[in-house]
């Protein structure tokens, strides 16, 4: 079956989630919360015990972390990360039964700090074979982060050989896919914005 969003409405408007082996683009302008909403999305889907990769080129490991501890404790993230004094006993008892609970979920997530980065496809699909088993879903967060292989005249080419890449990806080894891009109006050669949001 599919790959619940656990998320009622992103299921019911999927029929149930996305499809195994699938890719799957989350675009917004910056700040509106897509790592947020891919947190709450990786921490559901560990916590129902399928293995999920998050690998955060963007944002900090830790972040990506206390995100998902706070959409599962249903905890206010802006709390937890800067009002601490503010919780009330009964969120950080959630929030510390989350953490004890997490230990277990098969639940991965790296980041761009260490020396092997995984910042092209081959390194997120090295990520990947190097986990115990075959993650259901990985969630690259972004897309631009992701280098091509070679050099391209136009960024957008390059852009389209990791799409391309990570959809490859994703059928070989059946693992579900849920890219984050950023999109912006980009200004055209005589200072109009586009009509269209552009990735």
């Amino acid at each position: 079956g599919p790959l619940p969003f656990h998320v009622p409405t992103l299921d019911r408007l999927s029929d149930g989630g996305m499809k195994r082996g699938g890719a799957y683009f989350l675009a917004a302008r910056p700040g509106i919360g897509k790592t947020t909403l891919a947190c709450q999305i990786a921490g559901a889907v560990a916590e129902q015990n399928e293995r999920a990769l998050y690998v955060a080129l963007e944002p900090a490991k830790g972040d990506v972390v206390r995100s998902m501890l706070a959409s599962r404790a249903g905890v206010s993230l802006l709390k937890l990360t800067r009002q601490q004094l503010a919780l009330s006993q009964d969120e950080m008892n959630r929030l510390a039964n989350v953490s004890n609970a997490s230990a277990a979920w098969p639940l991965h997530a790296i980041d761009a700090s260490g020396r092997d980065a995984p910042d092209t496809v081959a390194g997120i699909e090295a990520a990947m074979h190097a986990l115990p088993s075959m993650p259901a879903l990985v969630i690259v967060d972004h897309l631009l982060k992701v280098s091509p292989v070679g050099h391209h005249d136009k960024p957008h080419n390059g852009t389209a050989q990791v799409v391309a890449g990570l959809v490859a990806l994703g059928k070989r080894t059946g693992a579900t896919f849920l890219v984050l891009a950023h999109i912006g109006r980009g200004v055209s050669t005589n200072g109009n914005l586009f009509r269209r949001p552009r990735v």
